[in-house]
């Protein structure tokens, strides 16, 4: 069997005129040499972005770089991957390190009401209730709020037994996006737990109505088959 060929010009290094070939392993050979590059760059990513967020922030003081062009253009790239390593650290249970992270997020970037939510669901897991209720009712404020924000904040609130407080939480995330089921079990389990199974069965059909597929929808069915039960 003849041995495979790739142009070099498929791979993207390729000369002027007709062109060398490479062999399969020579190809194996560039793409594991690429693949290594990489990795290596991956490595050092931490640093860079680092030294990036010094660079821009001592320019800005300089008046060298126009803040919105630094705010809009390089910090959201930027300040997206201090989300990445915080629930990496997150889910690591490395909480101290998780909400360090969250903090160098500046006031005033576009990702800061993203890392006041991973704050606040950050303190909720480590117990800190009150730090969480904090973080997410100051993100709760912001007129661009997300449907996110007010299902953590119902989370928050149902976990400190504020069950009229969280229900007005989840009902906002609904009024957002009503197509979205987690809030609108959560507000079936509210009701259910003030006893209103009337409510509840109201809520869990609404569940299944939105999102029939869900995981919410099959807990909601197995609930509402437990309530006309009962």
């Amino acid at each position: 069997m003849p041995t495979k060929t790739v142009s070099v010009e498929t791979m993207g290094v390729g000369r002027k005129g007709g062109g060398k070939h490479w062999t399969d392993a020579e190809v194996a050979a560039r793409q594991a040499a690429a693949d290594k590059l990489k990795r290596k760059r991956a490595a050092k990513l931490p640093e860079i972005f680092d030294q990036a967020i010094v660079n821009m922030r001592e320019g800005m003081a300089k008046g060298v770089v126009q803040p919105k062009v630094a705010m809009v253009k390089v910090v959201p790239q930027l300040t997206a991957l201090y989300l990445q390593v915080g629930r990496a650290q997150r889910m690591k249970k490395d909480y101290a390190g998780a909400l360090e992270t969250y903090a160098k997020i500046p006031a005033g970037d576009p990702n800061v009401e993203k890392a006041k939510v991973e704050i606040g669901m950050t303190n909720l897991e480590k117990g800190d209730l009150a730090a969480a209720d904090t973080a997410l009712t100051e993100a709760s404020q912001n007129l661009s709020a997300s449907r996110e924000v007010f299902y953590n904040l119902g989370e928050v609130k149902f976990a400190k037994g504020e069950t009229d407080a969280a229900m007005a939480a989840y009902q906002r995330a609904v009024d957002l996006d009503p197509k979205w089921a987690k809030p609108y079990f959560k507000l079936g389990l509210g009701k259910l737990q003030k006893a209103d199974s009337p409510g509840a069965i109201q809520m869990m059909e609404k569940v299944i109505e939105v999102e029939p597929m869900s995981a919410e929808a099959a807990q909601a069915k197995a609930l509402i088959e437990q309530l006309k039960k009962g």
